[in-house]
């Protein structure tokens, strides 16, 4: 009977008591919620290297394409639902890229482009054109034309539809080219017309579209190079300063609504970037691309109008943020990681430390 009682009580003994119990599960709700700030950081930190390693790649395989091919391209679609507080677009969320096309010589085989003046042509209007669609143009700025079998080609810098003098119910693209020391008056003889062919710069490849994670982005707003060349040849201020009215980099450009991207072009290493206002811009130093999380709360959008004070801080100072660097003349890919330049209260004074402690990282991961 002792035996038995005994074994009872070792039974009862070897179970947990309810306060027991409860000491054991306020202990892991302490190690949790230590460890989940902790897991929720490596996991915001994989994610934003997923979406730098993702436009990375994209630019890199545009790179090698261009070695094949000649030319290619990168496209970067903007997200109309993320605005700053002058409404602008500048949330690069999806890439494309593109690719090499045969050049245009026409809709027909006598088709020619006449001469109307030392800088302008017109071709009958293509089959299928549809002007200010950059998936339906057929002949775009920033095309080259070569007239009369001349090994020369002219930049496209302008074009319009018009009706054709000769035939109102035709209707024709006037093309304008670029003329100076590079090239020389157009062939010919004014009012002639003579065969053409247009070297088309690369289109989008609609099949190649790239999300970046949801939630991450390429800020526009800081990306593109620290000065560049319009076609033009004048300069221009490519990122954004204080100040009310502000310069704005070449990706964060007021004239959005059209529906054309930015567009990256490759030949040999960059060879021009096609902004939203229809400019060429030759970049004449690497170009980086600032990929972050989006601030869903709005407080990263006044930085453009105030000097830098911890209430207001942007993506710039956020050391998990990094940097997708383009070689301008050799096209490779480095990622960098974002360094803080808080020390400065000026924006343009910290952009450009910014590309500083970028260069030197590029330049040591290459």
């Amino acid at each position: 009977m002792m035996n038995t009682c005994i074994l009872k009580s070792q039974g009862r003994r070897s179970g947990l008591t309810l306060l027991e119990l409860l000491v054991v599960i306020a202990i892991l709700g302490i190690i949790a919620s230590l460890a989940i700030p902790r897991l929720r950081i490596i996991s915001a930190d994989r994610k934003v290297r997923e979406a730098a390693r993702i436009v990375g790649s994209v630019f890199s395989e545009a790179a090698q394409r261009a070695v094949t091919d000649g030319v290619s391209g990168v496209c970067i679609e903007t997200n109309p639902n993320i605005r700053d507080n002058d409404g602008v677009r500048y949330a690069g969320t999806a890439l494309y890229m593109m690719k090499a096309i045969a050049p245009y010589t026409g809709d027909y085989p006598a088709a020619a482009a006449t001469r109307v003046s030392d800088n302008t042509l017109i071709i009958i209007l293509p089959y299928g054109h549809v002007e200010n669609d950059p998936k339906k143009e057929v002949v775009r700025v920033g095309d080259k034309i070569s007239v009369n079998n001349s090994s020369v080609q002219f930049p496209i810098k302008g074009k319009r539809q018009m009706p054709d003098p000769n035939d109102p119910t035709i209707v024709v693209l006037m093309l304008e080219v670029e003329l100076g020391r590079n090239y020389p008056a157009l062939p010919g003889v004014m009012g002639s017309s003579y065969p053409y062919i247009i070297h088309r710069q690369p289109r989008i490849q609609e099949s190649s579209r790239v999300q970046l994670p949801e939630g991450y982005l390429i800020d526009l707003r800081y990306s593109g190079p620290l000065t560049s060349m319009r076609q033009d040849g004048t300069p221009l201020a490519a990122l954004p300063q204080t100040g009310v009215v502000a310069n704005r980099s070449i990706f964060h450009n007021t004239i959005d609504e059209t529906g054309r991207p930015n567009c990256i072009y490759f030949g040999n290493g960059i060879d021009r970037i096609t902004a939203r206002d229809g400019f060429d811009v030759r970049p004449s130093n690497d170009v980086g691309f600032l990929v972050s999380a989006f601030a869903s709360d709005g407080k990263n959008e006044n930085f453009r109008n105030a000097a830098f004070t911890s209430e207001n801080a942007d993506p710039l100072d956020d050391v998990t943020n990094l940097w997708v660097d383009v070689n301008v003349r050799t096209g490779s890919v480095a990622v960098i990681p974002n360094l803080s330049s808080s020390g400065s209260s000026d924006l343009s004074t910290r952009l450009g430390m910014a590309s500083i402690l970028r260069s030197s990282g590029a330049t040591a991961s290459d």
